[in-house]
C-alpha cells in the first residue's frame, strides 16, 4: 500500500471490518520510491473521532545502510470510534415533589405523569428512549447531550429508571421508590365517598355506572384495570375512559376513571390496579 503524503486519511484506507485493516497502520513505514508506505506506531485504542497524532518510522531501502527518520503525521479518522463515550446519569430532579437524586441520596418516590429533569454526559443530540421498568417508556419532552426531561407514564416495584441514547447505548441505572394508584374518592350519580372522610357507602350493582378520581392513574396505555368484587374472582369493570386528559396534560393528580360494574357484592370493594400495583380499596355497599 503507497501513501503519497504524510497525510493519511484513514476512513480511505480501511474497510468495513476494521479490525482486519488496522495492521496496515500497526507497526513501521517504510519509504520506497518516494512514497511512504507501512503501518502506525500509535495505539489504536487511544484514537478518536476527529484528528488525532501518531508515530511514523520512515526506513530507507534504497541503499544498503539503514536510515530511521522520525515523522509526526495527523490521522483524520473519520470513520472510527473506537471507545465510544459513557452514557452517565449524575443525577434527576422530581419537579413535582423538589426531590433531588444523586449517588449517595436516598431514591426519590415517583408516579406516573410526574415531571423529571435528567441529568449527565453523553446523552447524545439524537432523541433516545427513557424507561422507569419493563413497560412504557416515558414522554420525552426536551433532549440535550447533558439533560434530558420526561414525563413518567408507568413505573414498577423493583425498577429503575435508565436512559437509552440515540446510538443504542445504555446509561447506568438510577432507583426509585414507585408511586401506585391512589383513590381519593368515587362517585356514584349523587353519591360522594371520600375514604376516611365520608360515613355513607355509595351503592352500587351491576350496571351501575361510577367515577373513580385519584392519583399516579398513569395513561389507559398502562393495561390498568378496576375490580369492583374481590370476593367473586376479581370482577372486573368495563372502563369507559380512562384518564381522557392525559396527552392534552399529563398530571400526577386529578386523574379520572369512569367505569361500570359488571359485578358487585354487599361489603366488598373497589380498587384500582396499574402497571403491577395495587390502589387502595374504597368500600362500597350493593344491599
Amino acid at each position: 500500500m503507497a501513501l503519497k503524503s504524510l497525510d493519511v486519511h484513514a476512513d480511505t484506507c480501511l474497510a468495513a471490518d476494521w479490525r482486519k485493516q488496522m495492521h496496515l497502520f500497526w507497526g513501521s513505514a517504510w519509504l520506497r520510491n518516494g512514497y511512504l508506505s507501512g503501518r502506525l506506531l500509535s495505539d489504536p485504542g487511544q484514537w478518536q473521532l476527529g484528528a488525532t497524532q501518531g508515530l511514523f518510522k520512515e526506513e530507507s531501502v534504497k541503499s544498503s545502510r539503514l536510515l530511521f527518520l522520525l515523522a509526526l503525521v495527523t490521522v483524520w479518522a473519520t470513520s472510527l470510534v473506537f471507545a465510544a463515550p459513557s452514557t452517565i446519569i449524575t443525577s434527576i430532579r422530581v419537579v413535582d415533589t423538589s426531590c433531588y437524586y444523586t449517588a449517595g441520596n436516598a431514591p426519590c418516590s415517583i408516579g406516573p405523569g410526574m415531571k423529571i429533569y435528567i441529568n449527565g454526559s453523553n446523552f447524545g443530540k439524537v432523541t433516545g428512549v427513557v424507561t422507569f421498568c419493563n413497560c412504557a417508556p416515558a414522554t420525552i419532552k426536551d433532549w440535550s447531550a447533558t439533560r434530558v426531561t420526561v414525563i413518567v407514564n408507568s413505573v414498577a416495584p423493583i425498577a429503575s429508571l435508565q436512559l437509552q441514547n440515540g446510538s443504542g447505548g445504555f446509561s447506568n441505572s438510577i432507583p426509585y421508590n414507585p408511586l401506585g394508584p391512589v383513590i381519593t374518592s368515587i362517585v356514584v350519580g349523587s353519591c360522594t365517598y371520600i375514604p376516611d372522610w365520608t360515613s355513607n357507602l355509595c351503592k352500587i350493582a351491576p350496571g351501575t355506572q361510577f367515577t373513580i378520581y385519584g392519583s399516579y392513574f398513569g395513561p389507559s396505555t398502562g393495561g390498568g384495570t378496576v375490580v369492583t368484587c374481590s370476593d367473586c374472582g376479581n370482577a372486573t369493570a368495563t372502563i369507559n375512559s380512562w384518564n381522557p386528559n392525559w396527552l392534552a396534560n399529563p398530571s400526577p393528580y386529578y386523574n379520572q376513571i369512569d367505569a361500570t360494574a359488571t359485578q358487585a357484592i354487599c361489603g366488598s370493594t373497589i380498587a384500582v390496579f396499574a402497571d403491577s400495583i395495587w390502589s387502595n380499596y374504597i368500600p362500597y355497599t350493593a344491599c
